[in-house]
């Protein structure tokens, strides 16, 4: 079982995704609703699964509401996954 795949899986592979595309969707139309236009996009780089399922959730929300998908406002990064710090010995516990 895979959570959240980031490349597509082969037919045979059992996987259970986030809702990356509605929370996009969801998240932009919230904005737009409340009177934003110039609303930026960040996220990972488009060749992962779920950062491209986000985007067009955010431009399927742009193109309901009759608004483009502005190029200078759309920002893709670096996908990074940190490990959690480790604690050292007689450190205090974190806040």
């Amino acid at each position: 079982m895979v959570f959240d795949p980031g490349t597509e899986l082969p037919d045979d592979v059992p996987f259970v995704g986030a809702t990356n595309w509605a929370g996009g969707r969801s998240a932009t139309r919230h904005l737009i609703e409340l009177g934003h236009r110039r609303i930026a996009m960040i996220g990972g780089p488009d060749r992962t699964l779920y950062c491209q399922a986000r985007f067009d959730g955010y431009r399927s929300a742009r193109e309901a509401a009759g608004l483009p998908v502005e190029a200078g406002l759309v920002v893709r990064t670096p996908a990074h996954h940190r490990a959690r710090p480790r604690r050292r010995a007689g450190a205090a516990e974190p806040p």
